[in-house]
């Protein structure tokens, strides 16, 4: 059992501790948390050292905005804990500078909470991709759109783009044992509507090899999007976290008639997936790295991180 401290209770923070109470691989020791009234009961600190210094600490769980992020890491490597944080890891190229090094040789797990990953519609998507289901993959497009949460200090490139990044990093390994940072042809159109020049709507298009990947991400939408494509040679592969039927395969076949290519969508077929509790599997997964540790801190996210800076520094 890992002796816990949450660090930040807003709205993703509700979320973690009521997680992390009915985890019995956690014992929360307090949350660190200097402006919303937290729940009675629980040991309220106004720093990661405070916690620390009447405590046993193992770790660490970071959810406050991304603009502390960097003072949050730097604190907890102090005080020697494993690290969790939430997306992104920091949310600017110079803090990312400032604190690389410091990460990959730090002696303890620094973890960034991709949720995503452990859904059971992701992991079995994963799985057919594997079994040939498509055949050779054309296309990617990830439709993600919500409304109203604006944030001052993340773009949607490191908000909402973000889980986008890191869900095609892990198909792109499973179909050519490639990263993200192999990409090519990088083209953006991004909009700040809200906050100048902090984008929050953007479509993003690269290239793997010869996938075709699209992005399109907005905060503007009234109706919230989870939609996932990869077009194939056999079919369309659809994962959909906001429908019941979260994945489902649409075999395809084309005629030519007079020179131009008619493709038709035939019968879907609904596949079938648990319903997992993703972030629950994310804090098992994380105290499993925490008992085995070896240091790998950044693998991946480094790339995942350049290509959202790279989308930032387009809109300066």
């Amino acid at each position: 059992m890992l002796n816990t401290i949450l660090v930040g209770y807003g709205y993703w923070g509700t979320i973690l501790l009521n997680k992390i109470q009915n985890n019995h691989n956690f014992n929360l020791i307090g949350i660190v948390e200097t402006h919303t009234k937290i729940p009675d009961g629980i040991n309220l600190f106004s720093t990661i050292t405070e916690a620390c210094q009447s405590n046993s600490v193992d770790c660490v769980i970071i959810a406050t905005p991304a603009s502390t992020h960097k003072s949050m890491l730097l604190e907890a490597m102090n005080n020697k804990l494993h690290i969790w944080v939430e997306k992104p890891l920091v949310n600017n190229v110079k803090d990312f500078k400032e604190i690389k090094e410091k990460i990959i040789n730090y002696d303890k797990l620094v973890w960034v909470d991709h949720t995503f990953l452990q859904t059971s519609g992701f992991k079995k998507l994963k799985k057919e991709l594997l079994s040939d289901l498509l055949g050779k993959v054309y296309k990617i497009d990830s439709i993600r759109t919500d409304f109203g949460l604006f944030q001052k200090d993340a773009s949607i490139f490191t908000h909402l783009m973000y889980h986008d990044f890191y869900i095609v990093n892990d198909i792109i390994k499973v179909i050519f044992n490639k990263t993200i940072k192999t990409y090519k042809g990088l083209k953006i159109i991004s909009n700040s509507q809200v906050y100048e020049n902090i984008p929050d709507s953007a479509v993003v298009s690269f290239n793997i090899d010869d996938v075709n990947i699209n992005i399109k991400c907005d905060m503007g939408f009234a109706k919230k999007n989870r939609y996932f494509q990869i077009w194939g040679e056999k079919g369309l592969l659809v994962w959909d976290e906001t429908q019941n039927d979260k994945l489902c395969f649409y075999p395809i076949s084309y005629e030519i008639d007079n020179q131009a290519i008619i493709y038709n969508i035939n019968n879907r077929q609904k596949i079938m997936v648990d319903n997992t509790d993703a972030l629950n599997s994310m804090l098992n997964k994380f105290k499993d790295k925490v008992i085995s540790f070896e240091n790998n801190n950044l693998d991946n996210i480094e790339d995942i991180m350049s290509l959202c800076f790279q989308c930032d520094e387009f809109n300066e």
